[in-house]
């Protein structure tokens, strides 16, 4: 396939989505199949319709995690994600409450499925309105999830533009908020205040040549009452053109190697994958990010990985 157009082969998605389930020491349930329409996937995989997650630094392993959209089924996602919702976890008033925040097609819906090392059920769902920018008032919008689900909403970012709000559920229970606001950098300068260990992450992370910016999304978690519990910043890759994926991959290895980060069954999963990847499309990691906890400590270097065609 000529680079940029759509990817339409659903071989190579189900690549991408069994690499995640290779995270888990057993079969998922539900499973990605009973999650993504594959040939939706296939035909919107270009437009970042799905990708899969490896979390790196942290104890022990991590699981299995894969995200899908709402792009190029608005309507047909949401009634899914009804169907599902049982065997997720969800309850139809939650989903009633963040779908009821913004009509099919104005921002991004998305569904985040996390499983545990042991596979079965998923340990946790995350329901996200994305590409904020797109709404009339994003930070509204983000202000409204929270304000919905029973928790304080937090004081907007400035100098950054709204990008996702998301509500973490296990069993049919909040469990945790995040906000995510855009940064865009065209010199070294920080755009924002960062904690220690994510504005030395932030420097580390290389521009994009052909635009001469670099852009990462900078996250807060908040626990079900409204309360800071932690800080991530999600590196952008934007790896539109082959070179940008090459340097993508390059600066995944460089942290891993500089971190010195233990082999485990995401790391051996990513490998695999990359290694024996075969199809037209381009593997690639859209973000890659670090987390850190309440006392600003890192939790986790996580690369997810997508495709373009």
């Amino acid at each position: 396939a000529a680079w940029g157009s759509a990817v339409s082969d659903p071989s190579a998605v189900a690549d991408l989505l069994e690499a995640a389930a290779a995270c888990a020491t057993a079969p998922l349930s539900p499973g990605w199949r009973e999650l993504v329409d594959l040939s939706v996937a296939a035909r919107e995989a270009a437009r970042f319709k799905v990708d899969v997650s490896f979390s790196l630094l942290g104890i022990g392993e991590s699981g299995a995690r894969l995200s899908v959209n709402d792009k190029g089924e608005e309507v047909a996602f949401r009634e899914r994600l009804r169907e599902v919702a049982p065997s997720l976890g969800l309850a139809e008033p939650q989903l009633d409450a963040m779908l009821g925040v913004s009509p099919p097609g104005v921002v991004q819906t998305t569904l985040g499925v996390k499983w545990p090392d042991a596979g079965g059920a998923p340990s946790r769902v995350t329901l996200y309105h994305e590409e904020l920018f797109r709404a009339a008032d994003g930070a509204a919008l983000i202000a409204e999830v929270f304000h919905r689900f029973g928790a304080r909403p937090p004081e907007p970012r400035s100098g950054v533009e709204p990008g996702a709000v998301a509500v973490d559920i296990h069993r049919e229970q909040v469990v945790g908020l995040k906000d995510y606001w855009i940064a865009t950098e065209k010199s070294a300068a920080p755009t924002v205040a960062l904690p220690k260990a994510l504005e030395a992450f932030r420097r580390a992370t290389p521009f994009a040549r052909e635009r001469g910016t670099r852009r990462y999304l900078v996250a807060r978690r908040f626990d079900r009452a409204g309360d800071l519990v932690g800080h991530k910043l999600l590196w952008m890759s934007e790896a539109h053109e082959p070179a940008a994926v090459a340097r993508a991959w390059a600066f995944v290895d460089d942290a891993r190697r500089r971190l010195a980060l233990p082999a485990s069954r995401a790391s051996r999963a990513l490998d695999r994958l990359r290694s024996r990847w075969s199809h037209p499309a381009s593997l690639y990691p859209d973000l890659v990010s670090l987390d850190l906890d309440r006392d600003e400590q890192p939790l986790g270097l996580t690369v997810y990985v997508s495709l373009k065609g």
